[in-house]
Protein backbone atom coordinates (compact mmCIF):
# COMPACT_ATOMS: atom_id res chain seq x y z
CA UNK A 1 0.00 0.00 0.00
CA UNK A 2 1.31 3.71 -0.95
CA UNK A 3 -0.27 6.67 1.08
CA UNK A 4 -0.53 9.42 -1.88
CA UNK A 5 -1.27 13.11 -1.92
CA UNK A 6 -4.89 12.94 -0.58
CA UNK A 7 -3.62 11.21 2.52
CA UNK A 8 -5.63 8.05 1.61
CA UNK A 9 -3.36 4.65 0.77
CA UNK A 10 -3.51 3.39 -2.82
CA UNK A 11 -4.32 -0.71 -3.12
CA UNK A 12 -4.79 -2.83 -6.25
CA UNK A 13 -8.30 -2.71 -7.27
CA UNK A 14 -9.13 0.76 -6.25
CA UNK A 15 -11.02 3.12 -8.18
CA UNK A 16 -9.51 6.37 -8.68
CA UNK A 17 -9.75 9.53 -10.69
CA UNK A 18 -6.74 11.15 -12.15
CA UNK A 19 -6.52 14.62 -12.43
CA UNK A 20 -4.05 15.81 -15.23
CA UNK A 21 -2.33 19.25 -15.01
CA UNK A 22 -2.68 21.38 -18.51
CA UNK A 23 -5.05 19.35 -20.33
CA UNK A 24 -8.97 19.71 -22.07
CA UNK A 25 -10.53 17.18 -20.86
CA UNK A 26 -8.12 16.40 -17.26
CA UNK A 27 -9.92 14.06 -15.71
CA UNK A 28 -10.05 10.27 -16.21
CA UNK A 29 -10.94 7.44 -14.03
CA UNK A 30 -9.71 3.99 -13.74
CA UNK A 31 -9.00 0.79 -11.75
CA UNK A 32 -5.20 0.71 -10.13
CA UNK A 33 -3.95 -2.53 -11.72
CA UNK A 34 -0.52 -2.75 -10.47
CA UNK A 35 1.85 -1.05 -7.93
CA UNK A 36 5.81 -1.21 -8.65
CA UNK A 37 8.55 0.92 -7.13
CA UNK A 38 8.65 3.03 -9.95
CA UNK A 39 5.20 3.07 -11.41
CA UNK A 40 1.79 2.11 -11.13
CA UNK A 41 -0.64 1.03 -13.28
CA UNK A 42 -3.91 2.18 -14.19
CA UNK A 43 -6.43 0.80 -16.17
CA UNK A 44 -8.84 2.32 -18.32
CA UNK A 45 -11.84 0.35 -19.97
CA UNK A 46 -9.98 -1.18 -22.91
CA UNK A 47 -6.66 -0.04 -22.25
CA UNK A 48 -4.07 0.30 -19.42
CA UNK A 49 -1.78 3.21 -18.61
CA UNK A 50 1.36 3.43 -16.62
CA UNK A 51 2.13 6.53 -14.31
CA UNK A 52 5.65 7.43 -12.73
CA UNK A 53 5.35 7.88 -8.99
CA UNK A 54 7.49 11.27 -10.06
CA UNK A 55 4.42 12.82 -11.73
CA UNK A 56 2.38 13.10 -8.38
CA UNK A 57 5.26 14.60 -6.41
CA UNK A 58 5.72 17.06 -9.19
CA UNK A 59 1.74 17.90 -9.82
CA UNK A 60 1.88 16.77 -12.98
CA UNK A 61 -1.15 14.26 -12.25
CA UNK A 62 -2.77 14.46 -8.91
CA UNK A 63 -5.44 11.26 -7.97
CA UNK A 64 -8.46 13.32 -6.86
CA UNK A 65 -11.10 10.73 -6.03
CA UNK A 66 -10.55 6.95 -4.41
CA UNK A 67 -13.22 4.45 -4.27
CA UNK A 68 -14.25 1.46 -3.60
CA UNK A 69 -11.74 -1.27 -4.43
CA UNK A 70 -12.99 -3.65 -7.36
CA UNK A 71 -14.16 -6.78 -7.45
CA UNK A 72 -12.82 -7.56 -11.33
CA UNK A 73 -8.96 -7.71 -12.23
CA UNK A 74 -7.65 -5.77 -15.23
CA UNK A 75 -6.47 -8.27 -17.70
Amino acid sequence: MIEVVTGQRLRTGDQIRLHYRGKNKPFRQGTVAGLYDRFFNVHFGRYQESFLWVDLLIGEITIVQIGKRSACRAS
